[in-house]
């Protein structure tokens, strides 16, 4: 017999909320953060990350893949409004996945990014 996959499907990797689902808090977006830390086997951010309707990064930590991982399932959970990234040096896939877990949340008006590769 075979198992479910952990993974996510391509679908519901790529399909949008649409307004469908209720954003998350931020205190439970910032413990779905701490959580996914923990499962990666990487150290929390110190100050931890405010996840709420504008998210903005300047100067943060976030050189690994795995931490960029970690904050985008937070941003994934709270759906925010704005997103900036400033002086924030990202991996490509992390880049991509925190990018893209914003966007997929359906109610994105505001991306920034400033000061990174990423911003040429």
């Amino acid at each position: 017999q075979r198992r479910p996959s952990a993974q996510p499907s391509c679908e519901q990797v790529q399909k949008p909320a649409h307004g469908s689902r209720k954003p998350t808090g931020a205190h439970e977006a910032a413990a779905i953060y701490r959580q996914a830390c923990l499962n990666m086997g990487i150290d929390i951010l110190d100050p931890l990350p405010s996840f709420g309707r504008c998210i903005e990064f300047c100067d943060a930590p976030l050189d690994s893949t795995k931490q960029c991982y970690a904050v985008a399932e937070a941003i994934r959970a709270c759906t925010p409004r704005q997103l900036s990234l400033t002086n924030a040096l990202l991996t490509d896939m992390g880049a991509e996945r925190i990018i893209q877990a914003a966007i997929m949340g359906g109610r994105l008006e505001k991306l920034h990014i400033s000061g990174s590769f990423l911003h040429y």
